[in-house]
């Protein structure tokens, strides 16, 4: 797995070309259609990729963009999110440490800092050496818990 640089995931929203030249993949246009799509800053299913990509390149197939995405993943430019129960989401990689909630009741997926600011966030049992630490919190929005509270009767 060859992992970006950080200057690379913080250029991939602002110039998609130079991230893909940084971190060795080469510069498609379907590659920096995906990147210039994820650079909107938040969570991105593969339907509404494609469909921000077909706004562009309106002959992208499923396959094509799953491939893309499985390369910018690899390279370290974006980052899979698998929150059970839900389809795979998609983000760029910013290079930062953050993990994510989740609400039970809407769906909403937002980020949240990791409380120690350095990864791993754990003390791995010894001799484990932890690459990355994905945290998924779930419960209610702010919102739904508003609505939650407003329903229970006095």
């Amino acid at each position: 797995m060859n992992i970006a640089d950080p200057s690379a995931t913080l250029n991939a929203h602002e110039d998609p070309r130079a991230a893909l030249k940084a971190v060795g993949l080469r510069v498609t246009s379907p590659r920096v259609a995906a990147l210039e799509a994820l650079s909107g800053h938040g969570h991105f299913s593969v339907e509404r990729l494609l469909d921000d990509v077909r706004k562009t390149l309106p002959t992208v197939s499923f396959q094509t963009l799953y491939g893309v995405l499985e390369a910018l993943k690899s390279a370290g430019l974006v980052r899979k999110i698998e929150v059970g129960g839900h389809p795979a989401l998609f983000e760029l990689d910013h290079g930062d440490n953050h993990h994510h909630t989740v609400c039970r009741r809407c769906g909403a997926v937002e980020d949240t800092p990791c409380a120690t600011q350095a990864p791993p966030c754990i003390h791995p049992p010894a001799g484990f050496a932890a690459e990355v630490t994905e945290v998924t919190f779930y419960g209610l929005c702010a919102e739904c818990s508003q609505v939650s509270e407003s329903t229970i009767a006095p």
